[in-house]
């Protein structure tokens, strides 16, 4: 198992892929279900870093057949985080957060094979607005990574992560100090994807100004990788960056390609970005095939339908939310045709009880 988990983070594809074909089959002729467990759960984390969602659900349908009826495996940690994950990219990060809440103890044990549900909590705790306890957890994943001996960002790129975090929370220079240590590792280990996410990492935390170069360098590693959600993600951070420098017509070309790659990965949360940032652009016409009603809604239109029930103007909410009164039209503009309600005042009057209560 150790030299599949050597080529998951060399990006060594091709020769993974036939050597867990080999030891699938392997355990399976040998009678080894939880050998074949182990490879499908590795199997995933291939296809999670690819951006093939269904893929990686079901292998870990596979080894989550096989954990029912056979027992744990040691690998068990992995389904855990993969399955939140999975849950953040349908939309719905509470939920992702609910699994690791249910599967594991509070205090995630320290131990090398916990640290990646860990940093999943952490990813998800950011994703729903719970800030400080996000960068604890992500942090925390550091820490025990140097007693761990250390991982390269191919596995964990957990310095990236909490630069956000940090950045977001006013603590720009220990961000960007964080963000550069990663882009520095990552060069040294020299795959396109580690190279991509770091420089994305660096630019995101940066000068505003040098922010569309940045993410272009982010994308030209990311189309020579397999990381189609990745490259996805960036693609939607260079549509947002030039659309802030006034130049929503260029914007709208990665935020297309964002959204069409995202949907082809299966990822609802970066297709439904894309998609709000193309409005935000001023493209129309694009449907957001989510279901009906609050689970439909984005965390973003989510958050402006609450400020608004709760009487905020739109210049207030675009204040509060440093973004512009453009985009908060947008978000609301959707969050009725989605709730089927025709104005604010019948979003208050019809939902806003719902909206209150979820607050």
């Amino acid at each position: 198992m150790e030299a599949l988990f050597a080529l998951v983070l060399a990006d060594g594809e091709e020769l993974l892929e036939r050597e867990l074909e080999a030891a699938i089959t392997d355990a399976r002729e040998r009678g080894w279900p939880i050998g074949v467990a182990l490879a499908t759960t590795i199997s995933a984390w291939l296809h999670m870093r690819r951006g093939e969602l269904a893929l990686a659900a079901a292998e870990l349908r596979t080894a989550s057949d096989i954990r029912a009826v056979h027992g744990a495996t040691p690998l068990d940690p992995f389904v855990i985080a993969f399955e939140a994950w999975l849950r953040a990219d349908a939309g719905r990060p509470e939920d992702g957060l609910a699994l690791i809440a249910d599967r594991l103890p509070d205090e995630i044990p320290d131990a090398a094979v916990f640290q990646l549900p860990l940093l999943a909590r952490g990813v998800l705790r950011l994703l729903t607005g719970k800030r400080d306890e996000g960068i604890d957890d992500v942090l925390l994943v550091g820490e025990r990574e140097l007693r761990f001996g250390g991982l390269t960002p191919s596995a964990m790129a957990w310095r990236t992560i909490a630069a956000r975090g940090l950045a977001a929370r006013g603590e720009s220079d220990r961000a960007r100090e964080l963000a550069a240590e990663e882009l520095v590792l990552a060069e040294n280990l020299g795959t396109e994807r580690a190279v991509g996410i770091a420089r994305r990492g660096v630019t995101l935390v940066g000068a505003e100004e040098n922010r569309i170069d940045g993410l272009e360098r982010a994308i030209a590693h990311l189309r020579r990788s397999s990381a189609r959600l990745e490259l996805a993600r960036t693609l939607v951070e260079l549509g947002v960056a030039m659309r802030h420098a006034k130049r929503p017509r260029e914007a709208r070309e990665p935020l297309r390609e964002a959204a069409e790659l995202a949907r082809a990965c299966g990822s609802v949360a970066v297709q439904r970005r894309a998609l709000d940032e193309l409005g935000a652009a001023g493209e129309g016409g694009h449907e957001d095939a989510t279901p009906e009603g609050l689970g439909g809604l984005t965390p973003s239109e989510l958050r402006v339908a609450r400020m608004a029930v709760a009487g905020l103007s739109n210049r207030t909410i675009a204040a509060e939310l440093d973004v512009g009164e453009r985009t908060v039209e947008v978000h609301l503009t959707r969050t009725y045709r989605k709730l089927g309600v025709k104005n604010r005042r019948a979003l208050i009057e019809e939902r806003g009880g719902e909206l209150s209560a979820g607050s």
